[in-house]
């Protein structure tokens, strides 16, 4: 028998966060339900873009950090 513990991210409505923090320089990659090293690749360079200065090549409001926690996981 095999088991696995570690932290388990979660977000309310199920989406990663990626987005700005109010810490100058800070940002947030994170809460991908598990599923980060699936999302990695595109996070990642989503991140990159985006902190680089470069505008995301779509919408990416959902992943806000201040974004509305009610809605539907679109990550599907």
């Amino acid at each position: 028998m095999r088991q696995w513990s570690g932290s388990y991210e979660m977000t309310p409505d199920g989406n990663p966060i990626l987005d700005r923090s109010d810490i100058e320089g800070f940002w947030v990659v994170g809460g991908m339900c598990g599923h980060g090293f699936m999302l990695g690749p595109e996070i990642g360079w989503l991140a990159a873009e985006y902190i680089a200065g470069d505008k995301p090549p779509y919408n990416i409001d959902e992943f806000a950090i201040q974004r509305d926690f009610t809605g539907k996981e679109v990550m599907k």
